[in-house]
């Protein structure tokens, strides 16, 4: 097996330790745990497991050489190499996939940023106007509550995507 420490699992244990020194042993690790990402400790936890293929497979060769069962070893080696190739296309599968829910949401910030600016420009230009004279108040209520609608529903739909994402 691997003697390779994953990079999350280093970071959990590095937490835990710091925050169980300064809150005790619970409360630390509840702390070190509302931190960590399960996405890559499940892509950790199923590198490793190929790691323990990889070593079984190794172990298989070791125990046919020895008892002589040389025959066994193909068999065993192309089922596993199957499986094995599986299980990393699905790793494969799971990184683009969390690459691409990232990309997602850096698009969707900057949406999101952009949107909060235009409409505090708006709101800005609509208080200008609204302390000038104007000349017809009804549709200046009426362009102010459909701006407040919309930054309502931006609200709602990036609560909806911080929620559905997550």
């Amino acid at each position: 097996m691997s003697t390779q420490i994953p990079r999350h699992a280093f970071y959990f244990t590095k937490t835990f330790i710091s925050a169980a020194s300064r809150h005790g042993i619970k409360e630390g690790l509840k702390k070190a745990s509302a931190g960590a990402n399960p996405v890559l400790m499940s892509i950790e936890a199923a590198s490793a497991v190929l790691g323990a293929i990889d070593s079984y497979l190794k172990l298989r060769q070791a125990r046919a050489h020895r008892d002589g069962l040389k025959a066994l070893i193909p068999q065993e080696e192309k089922r596993l190499e199957l499986e094995r190739s599986a299980l990393a296309q699905d790793i494969d599968l799971a990184r683009k996939e969390m690459e691409q829910a990232a990309k997602v949401r850096q698009v969707v910030g900057r949406m999101t940023l952009q949107c909060v600016q235009l409409t505090r420009h708006c709101l800005d230009e609509l208080s200008l106007i609204r302390s000038s004279d104007l000349p017809d108040a009804r549709s200046f209520d009426s362009a102010f509550e459909r701006l407040m609608e919309a930054d309502q529903g931006l609200r709602r739909s990036v609560e909806y995507f911080n929620t559905s994402v997550n």
